[in-house]
């Protein structure tokens, strides 16, 4: 065990070492100019200094370097007997103060420990050690040394921690150094004089093992040093052993061989080397051994000056080291002197006085952190602070280089203006400045270069790039490269972009033809071009206002050299208009209705009869639309009304293709002329002779005529001539003996009809003659002598009626739209056709004919209902019982005048109003169709053609046309008869 006793104690057993991360490899093998310690600067840190013992072990004061130019005092005050620790800036100001002996730092231990020591870490952390009890120093066993470590703010960050885990008789005398992978190694005496290490992870808080012991039987205090390369190293004044940051061995134990006093304190050098500082009780007063990582010794013998005795050893970041100690003046005062040694031991300035101010004998030195030294004057309660370095004055480079481009003239230290030139794609160089010594500083272009090198952006043209280069006593030399980039040949575009429409294909500067398609209502485009070189000009060609179809906008780029060129080719498409309503649409004579809309599509005109043309003028909303009447193309036409009712489709062309259909339906009023111009039969004289307006003749002729023909002149050519129910204006009759009744029927186109009555009447036939020689009797054969009852003509029937020879497929239905229905309709027993072979399908159907058709397909039977109409007289015998079914089954009700029409042409919308009430169907009110001319629907049919279309039975003729008022050819009749049965 080491034994202490009362003496003069400079910081021996305070924490005063150079932490060997923080050392600067430029500091290596410094070259000295000159050795500088600088006038003191002093801050006041303890009020009442004599209450703070600065010399006795275990009484004493720790005084720390920490980074930011901070200083960590900690004291314990001899009236209260409490450690306090205390951090302050480099003015003195006090950044953290507290009690430390307290629960909230040591726990449990607050009242039970001995002494405490401090010692710095990086990042402005403290590590404060404690150990013993204080029952004194034998240190009761089960009281381990422990510590924390605290931040810059005073923050505990770990512990407290126990750092000897087993029993022992002793746990004091610990010494603590960080090691350069920021782990903190231990070294302490543990039982009897063998001396234990421990080192403890930072990053995980725990200890890496248990003790293990270092040198055994070892009488003599250890100390603990960490180098900046991995090593440290375990010493007392005999021997030492170097360890890897690990823990493990690099060498084992080797002399050191010092005799005297075993008072010690080590620090490492910048060269990874350590330097111990041995206190002796005899001449000379201290030695010092410089041991290298390797562990080979090298002895520095000490001054043998009239000094103290108690010397202390203080690390510095200039890659030395210095010792110092109090002196005397002989008046009883004393004062701080110090001597500067090299890292190899050489002294580089011998003793000199470090501050004026006497203390009272006992002193604190301390490595500052950011470079040079400290120390606490016990006498004053002052820190003073010195700064100490070796100058050179060198600001000479000893080579300057770039990246690109060569140097003219060809580098030399003396020679400070330079030139070089390098290609525009060159857009930045990197400037190595290489000092001619280690201690000089270089800034380029004003930003200090701490790697060796800076990286320079380069404009085109002229560049100035200038290097300061400050000696360490601060002289300066200034060298300058000017950089000539040339011109840049880019022609490229980094982008084009258009306000009104996408880029096909995507932008790539490589490619130089693109396409923007717009909508019709887009009239101007800006092209947005940047350049990749923003030296670059630009000019566009632009193409505004956008018309209809191709613009050709123009990019040309001319580079920064003035000569190379590239063009951008933009093609924007604007899409033509899609407007294909009209503006106005006007007919003469006549008026449209509804009135024109651009929205409504059909119109209905009602002329006079007298009318055979009408001009419609129609002109499109927009001007480039085209505009086409019944297939011709213009605005304005004079069309000849070649029926009643004609519809004139109007399409609207769009510019972009669409079209719009509007209709206009010419309604003519039609002919009431339903007189006959003539009458003329082949046998015989008319009584009485014909005129129009004699409805009823009498025709006689001789037994040897069986028929006549009958010919029957309209007076309106468009009247409809039926003879005996067969539209014909001449036919053949066949006459029996006695009266035969011919009814002509004339129709006129508006439906008005008038029935020409002919009674033939043909004679008996002759009686015979009495023979030769006597007479046979006079009497005549009964046919002669009596009347006989005349038979009443058939009636004609319909052509679907003449059922006795049928014909499966009639000569002129081969070819026709509507040839398979048609012929289904006769296999179906519906239909037969004419007796000449006939179907006649594009033939008008009358209301009667279709009623009949009605009855016939829906198998309606029964006596039918009473015949009330006003017209019941034109009914033909033939039709009358279909037409009274019809009644009864309420597919048919008459005008409101009281009239039926047999032989009027029906309608397409008379039809299907009657096939709606045969379906059944309930429409909603108000329903209308989508047929272009649905708006010329009569009112009472709207529903009803709506609900019929859309169960998918009818629809409309060419330009989706309607034509409701338009007659029903039979051809029609029967392919909506079927198509009502199929889905029925």
């Amino acid at each position: 065990m080491y034994k202490h006793k009362g003496f003069k104690l400079i910081s021996m057993f305070l924490s005063i070492w150079l932490v060997g991360s923080l050392l600067l490899p430029s500091m290596i093998s410094t070259t000295y100019a000159s050795a500088v310690i600088d006038s003191p600067t002093k801050t006041k840190v303890i009020d009442n200094p004599s209450n703070v013992n600065a010399a006795p072990l275990y009484n004493g004061i720790s005084v720390v370097g920490l980074s930011g130019g901070k200083t960590g005092i900690l004291y314990k005050e001899q009236d209260t007997k409490n450690w306090y620790y205390k951090i302050v800036d480099p003015h003195g100001t006090p950044t953290f103060f507290s009690q430390i002996n307290t629960p909230s730092y040591m726990g449990k231990r607050s009242a039970n420990f001995f002494y405490m020591k401090a010692f710095a870490l990086a990042g402005e952390k403290t590590l404060i050690t404690w150990e013993g009890t204080s029952g004194g120093t034998d240190r009761k066993t089960g009281n381990p040394n422990q510590f924390i470590i605290l931040d810059g703010n005073g923050d505990v960050l770990v512990g407290p921690v126990d750092i000897n885990n087993v029993t022992a008789t002793y746990n004091g005398d610990t010494d603590v150094a960080e090691l350069s992978n920021g782990n903190i190694a231990f070294v302490w005496q543990g039982e009897a004089f063998n001396y234990l290490l421990r080192i403890f992870n930072i990053s995980s808080k725990s200890f890496t093992s248990d003790p293990i012991t270092t040198i055994e039987s070892s009488q003599s205090p250890h100390t603990i040093i960490a180098n900046k390369n991995g090593t440290f190293l375990v010493a007392q004044k005999s021997e030492g052993t170097l360890y890897h940051n690990d823990g493990t061995q690099k060498k084992a134990s080797f002399p050191i061989s010092v005799t005297g006093n075993d008072k010690k304190q080590g620090v490492a050098l910048s060269n990874g080397s350590f330097a111990i500082l041995y206190n002796r009780d005899e001449s000379p007063n201290y030695e010092v051994r410089i041991i290298s990582d390797t562990g080979s010794v090298t002895s520095i013998s000490g001054d043998t000056s009239a000094l103290d005795g108690y010397p202390v050893l203080v690390g510095l970041k200039n890659g030395g080291f210095l010792v110092a100690d109090t002196f005397t003046d002989g008046s009883g005062r004393w004062f701080y002197k110090a001597r500067e040694y090299k890292n190899d031991g050489i002294v580089s300035k011998d003793w000199g006085v470090v501050d004026s101010d006497y203390v009272r004998e006992f002193g604190v030195f301390w490595s500052r952190y950011e470079g040079g030294f400290g120390m606490y004057n016990d006498a004053t309660g002052n820190l003073v602070h010195h700064a100490i370095s070796s100058v050179s004055n060198n600001a000479d480079l000893s080579n300057l280089t770039l990246s690109q481009g060569t140097l003219a003239p060809v580098f030399a230290s003396g020679t400070t203006t330079y030139t070089a030139s390098v290609d525009n794609s060159v857009s930045s160089v990197t400037v190595t400045p290489t000092v001619a010594d280690s201690t000089a500083t270089v800034v380029v272009n004003g930003v200090p270069v701490t790697s060796g090198s800076a990286s320079i952006p380069l404009n085109t043209g002229s560049n100035t790039i200038t290097i300061v280069v400050t000696a360490q006593n601060g002289n300066t030399k200034t060298y300058s490269i000017v950089i000539t980039r040339g011109a840049s040949t880019n022609a490229n575009a980094s982008s084009i972009a258009s306000s009104v429409g996408d880029l096909t294909p995507a932008f790539t500067s490589a490619h130089t033809d693109y396409t923007v398609n717009v909508p019709h209502h887009t009239t101007e485009d800006t092209i947005t071009v940047i350049p990749e070189d923003p030296g670059a000009m630009v000019n566009i060609e632009e193409a505004n206002p956008l018309q209809v179809g191709e613009n050709i906008f123009k990019v040309t780029i001319t580079a920064p050299d003035g000569v190379t060129k590239k063009t951008y080719t933009i093609t924007v498409m604007r899409a033509g208009s899609n407007n294909a309503n009209l503006q106005t649409l006007q007919v003469s004579p006549g008026t449209l209705k509804p009135i024109f809309s651009p929205d409504i599509n059909a119109y209905t005109v009602h002329v006079a009869r007298s009318v055979s043309a009408v001009t419609l003028t129609a002109n499109p909303a927009d001007r480039e639309a085209r505009v086409s009447m019944n297939g011709k193309v213009t605005t304005e036409d004079t069309i000849t009304l070649d029926t009643d009712t004609m519809v004139i489709p109007i399409v609207v062309t769009a510019q972009d293709g669409g079209k719009k259909t509007y209709t206009v339906t010419v309604e003519r009023e039609k002919s009431g002329n339903a007189h006959l111009r003539n009458l003329t039969v082949n046998h015989g004289t008319l009584t009485p002779a014909f005129s129009s307006e004699t409805a009823q003749y009498q025709l006689n002729v001789g037994h040897s005529i069986s028929s006549i023909n009958l010919t029957a002149e309209g007076a309106d050519p468009d009247a409809r001539i039926a003879i005996n129910g067969k539209v014909t204006t001449s036919d053949s009759i066949s006459l029996n003996v006695g009266t035969t009744s011919i009814n002509i029927v004339v129709t006129a186109p508006n439906g008005e009809a008038k029935t020409y009555i002919l009674n033939v009447t043909r004679a008996t036939a002759p009686s015979s003659g009495g023979g030769g020689g006597g007479s046979r009797g006079s009497g005549r054969d009964r046919s002669d002598t009596t009347t006989q009852p005349v038979k009443e003509p058939e009636a004609p029937k319909p052509p679907i009626e003449e059922t006795q020879k049928p014909i499966i497929v009639p000569s002129d239905v081969t070819g026709h739209w509507a040839q398979e229905r048609i012929s289904e309709a006769i296999r179906r027993g519906i239909v037969t056709g004419y007796p000449d072979g006939t179907f006649r399908p594009n033939e008008p159907v009358t209301r009667l004919q279709w009623i009949s058709f009605l009855v016939r397909a829906l198998h309606l039977q029964g006596e039918g209902a009473r015949l009330n109409f006003t017209d019941k007289g034109e009914i033909p015998a033939w039709g009358q019982s279909d037409v009274a079914v019809a009644v009864a089954n309420g597919l048919i009700s008459g005008y409101p005048d009281g009239s039926f029409r047999p032989n009027q042409e029906i309608t397409r919308a008379e039809m299907v109003s009657i096939l709606a009430r045969i379906l059944k169907l309930k429409p909603d009110k108000g329903l209308q169709s989508s047929f272009s001319d649905s708006k010329a629907i009569p009112a009472w049919a709207q529903e009803d053609v709506a609900a019929v279309a859309n169960k998918g039975l009818i629809q409309g003729r060419g330009n989706n046309v309607f034509a409701p008022n338009v007659s029903t050819t039979r051809a029609e009749a029967i392919v909506l008869l079927l198509t009502m049965l199929d889905k029925k």
